[in-house]
């Protein structure tokens, strides 16, 4: 925080303050460093990949997978990011591009978790019908209550 108090034009010390906000948990002040900091530099994979992070755990789908999206632009083989767009576009109904960067996610090595299969295969049986599952739920990804088993 010092540092971005002493130039607010340090770009990597807004991307560490937000990086650090997220592993707080304090998602909206990750979003306000993140963001301070594509003000300043749009291109950097990270900024827009810690944004989507904070986008998945504030259950934000659309933004997830804008932020997503971006991360895939200035970086094409980013598994992680691949992955989050499926999840953001599951949570859309938008199953086609769900399983498209799904599908991509896994060629680039990404593994989904089991949580995001069971999903997948919930929303494949049922198209039509709407589904109410949080971003969290769908992705498998750790809370505060629910730390990942290794």
């Amino acid at each position: 925080m010092r540092a971005v108090e002493l130039d607010p034009t340090l770009i990597q010390a807004w991307v560490n303050l937000g990086g650090v906000r997220l592993m707080r948990w304090e998602f909206k002040g990750c979003l306000e460093a993140n963001q301070e900091a594509a003000r300043l530099r749009d291109d950097i994979p990270n900024i827009h990949y810690n944004m989507g992070q904070a986008y998945l755990y504030l259950n934000d789908p659309q933004n997830l997978v804008r932020c997503n999206e971006r991360v895939i632009e200035l970086d094409k083989d980013n598994g992680a990011a691949h992955y989050h767009a499926a999840v953001g576009h599951l949570a859309l109904d938008n199953f086609g591009a769900a399983e498209r960067f799904l599908g991509r996610a896994i060629e680039l090595g990404h593994q989904p978790t089991q949580d995001f299969m069971k999903a997948l295969e919930k929303a494949q049986k049922k198209k039509a019908q709407q589904q109410n599952l949080t971003l969290i739920e769908i992705s498998g990804a750790e809370t505060p209550d629910k730390k990942k088993e290794d």
